[in-house]
């Protein structure tokens, strides 16, 4: 398997400090043009992707997760969906990743629009659903892009 490139390899290529390569992904703080365009060149080059785990261990930061999905006692499907979002929440708690589980009705297009609703005012660093209702799945992925959420869907074509 291929070692990950990290800040400190990046550094030590372009022969300049962590904080000039870390300055110039995170887009502050002042930076030589050179020393930019050269840490630039390296980070395509190499391929270089933040490694989210270090970042939130290193930050202390607490990631949370809403997995917005149909209430399990509808649909037997639903039953294993949400075991496996409790296995994942087990998995990943150690890495200051909290997942919330928020369910709507499946079979009501506005239990579906409440639910959205109260999950945005959450301001969740990040959210799983599954588009049941057309319309209304469209409209809650324009809030969150509005708002910056990142979003992924499962059970969709």
């Amino acid at each position: 398997m291929k070692r990950r490139v990290r800040i400190k390899d990046i550094a030590r290529m372009a022969n300049v400090s962590v904080g000039t390569v870390d300055r110039v992904i995170h887009r502050r703080g002042e930076v030589s043009e050179e020393s930019f365009r050269k840490i630039m060149a390296i980070l395509e080059k190499t391929g270089y992707e933040p490694n989210l785990i270090a970042r939130s261990l290193s930050s202390g930061k607490t990631f949370n997760i809403v997995v917005l999905i149909p209430n399990p006692a509808q649909d037997e499907y639903w039953k294993m969906a949400e075991e496996g979002v409790h296995l994942a929440e087990e998995e990943w708690a150690h890495h200051r990743v909290h997942i919330k589980i928020s369910h709507f009705n499946l079979y009501n297009k506005g239990s579906f629009k409440r639910a959205a609703q109260s999950l945005l005012k959450s301001n969740p660093d990040g959210v799983l659903t599954a588009p049941i209702f057309h319309q209304e799945a469209l409209d809650f992925f324009a809030a969150c892009q509005k708002k910056k959420i990142p979003f992924v869907l499962f059970n969709n074509n």
